[in-house]
């Protein structure tokens, strides 16, 4: 990886030398600049060329930023909730191999590797903000559960959280099934839908 410096920006590129290749080409793709070169041109001679073709660079990697930069608005657009609160979020990269994820006042960070700068951001997103939701479910689920069993002064013999498409919660005999997405919404109503799930199974039960 070299770079060189202009005016008032640096210019990171990369270069793959070719032995049977005579012209120069750069090449900018994905906001990455790769420099292909016959295997006898010098440093000097491709830093001279890059400097020539530097706005055209800019350019390029300018239309890849302003084309990510509105794809990450459009989920800032649309913030997700947690407890019923609304956070941005946020996408950075770093050199690291596993995902991490901060949840600021107001703000998520997600931080994947470098390798994900090529990717559908939304499929990363929402496998990252899914695994969020799980992690989050188990406490928050128990704490409503316990809630309602004092209320209510009964219990059902088990339950689990697992995800479903359009529901929330449902119960099925003696198990009370709730999906983790259930953290969107603020504690009151999370209440709310256990205890009626609660209901709904003392219900089932009497029936027997």
């Amino acid at each position: 990886m070299k770079k060189i410096n202009t005016r008032n920006n640096v210019i990171t590129y990369v270069i793959n030398r070719v032995r049977d290749s005579k012209d120069m080409y750069i090449t900018v793709q994905n906001g990455e600049v790769e420099i292909i070169a016959p295997y006898n041109y010098s440093n000097r001679q491709i830093q001279k060329i890059i400097e020539e073709k530097k706005d055209w660079i800019f350019k390029k990697i300018e239309e890849y930023n302003f084309k990510n930069k509105n794809a990450f608005n459009g989920i800032e657009r649309n913030p997700i909730k947690i407890l019923g609160k609304e956070y941005k979020i946020k996408i950075q990269y770093k050199n690291i191999k596993l995902a991490e994820l901060d949840v600021e006042e107001s703000k998520i960070i997600i931080t994947l590797g470098n390798i994900y700068k090529r990717k559908d951001n939304k499929k990363v997103l929402k496998l990252a903000i899914d695994k969020l939701y799980e992690s989050i479910a188990p406490n928050e689920i128990e704490r409503a559960m316990e809630k309602t069993r004092i209320l209510l002064g009964y219990a059902p013999e088990d339950y689990k959280i697992e995800k479903m498409q359009n529901l929330y919660a449902k119960c099925i005999k003696n198990i009370i099934i709730i999906n983790p997405e259930i953290v969107k919404f603020n504690r009151e109503t999370i209440d709310k839908i256990i205890l009626e799930q609660f209901l709904k199974l003392k219900k089932k039960r009497a029936n027997l």
